[in-house]
């Protein structure tokens, strides 16, 4: 489990956990609880989930920990584990193994899941079509911090893995990645849709890219 080294860097670089995956008879994916904690920030049903996208936080001890998609995880969500209609964010708690979210990987298709893929009317083989998706609701910034340098620019050419922003949720910042089913895994920056801490939704396109091989 990541250390966290300081106030300050708790706050833009919380620690990460990734959740259980488990693929069940029917081919729906099973996204469970990798430790005892309170779970918060679902995503609702009907989202759609990237591989390694946040898809919540769970509290341990006090500590909030971004709780990420294991990369073999891609689809829509079908349902979660609590009562949609509460208030939000609800906190739950779940033990390990609990489930948390249920996938159907039939539902992902080029460009449909937030964060990787080609939009809506694209052909794999488009240069300007490419776009990168905010993979839940919160506060967007290309910055890492104030005053630093930001991630991307127009013209920044990303590669897989590579870090191209945060997403703010309740004072908690979610470092997003690169890469993903349908995007290539070298690409240019060709435009930047939301500005600096700009409110977007799941599924908002936050950059648009071109093919860099």
């Amino acid at each position: 489990m990541p250390v966290v080294t300081s106030q300050l860097d708790s706050r833009l670089h919380p620690p990460t956990l990734r959740a259980r995956f488990v693929r069940l008879p029917d081919g729906k994916l099973r996204l469970e609880a990798p430790t005892v904690g309170l779970y918060r920030g679902e995503p609702r049903a009907g989202t759609l989930v990237a591989p390694d996208q946040p898809i919540g936080q769970l509290e341990i001890l006090g500590v909030l920990h971004h709780l990420l998609a294991p990369a073999e995880a891609a689809g829509l969500v079908l349902r979660s584990d609590s009562r949609q209609n509460l208030p939000h964010p609800t906190r739950r708690p779940v033990g390990h193994g609990d489930l948390l979210v249920l996938l159907d990987p039939e539902a992902v298709t080029a460009g449909a899941v937030p964060g990787i893929g080609i939009g809506p009317g694209a052909t794999g083989t488009s240069t300007a079509a490419l776009v990168f998706r905010a993979p839940t609701a919160g506060r967007w910034y290309t910055r890492p911090g104030p005053g630093k340098p930001p991630l991307i620019e127009v013209g920044t050419v990303v590669e897989h893995g590579q870090a191209v922003g945060l997403i703010e949720v309740m004072k908690t910042f979610s470092r997003l990645h690169y890469g993903g089913e349908g995007l290539p895994a070298r690409a240019r920056v060709r435009a930047i849709v939301v500005k600096d801490e700009e409110d977007v939704a799941a599924g908002d396109t936050l950059f648009e890219l071109e093919r860099d091989d």
